[in-house]
């Protein structure tokens, strides 16, 4: 799906489309930003210091799970012990075929979202929605 906005939107804007990965518990850790010619936008990039303190881990074949470790600074909560005093974001990765740190979002192990005012929200039936719509 990211490709065919790629596609559909540059050309509208004449600007690139580039993504951010961040959460409320364990705040930015990735984002899309490359140089000029690099087209993998839709890989989201872990770079060091960072990378150094976030674990994924392979939950199914090619699936892993976002982890942040202790040492991240931005780190503001833990839910597990697997590993020591980490968060578990409940976001699914899959990694670039032949680069190292780049990453493609998946989904939500939950498939929930909570929105800043703590509302919970099913993504699924927002995202049919926006699907239909012709510049998608």
């Amino acid at each position: 799906m990211y490709k065919i906005m790629e596609r559909k939107l540059s050309p509208l804007s004449g600007r690139r489309a580039e993504l951010t990965h961040r959460s409320t518990e364990i705040g930015r850790i990735m984002t899309s930003f490359r140089p000029p010619g690099d087209t993998e936008w839709d890989y989201l990039r872990l770079a060091p210091p960072i990378s150094d303190n976030i674990l994924m881990d392979e939950i199914a074949p090619g699936v892993f799970e976002c982890v942040a470790l202790e040492g991240l600074s931005t780190r503001t909560a833990v839910n597990t012990d697997n590993p020591p005093n980490s968060f578990r974001s409940r976001d699914l990765f899959a990694p670039h075929p032949s680069r190292p740190n780049l990453w493609k979002y998946l989904a939500r192990l939950d498939d929930r979202l909570t929105l800043v005012n703590g509302e919970k929200v099913l993504p699924l039936p927002m995202e049919g929605r926006i699907r239909q719509d012709r510049l998608v």
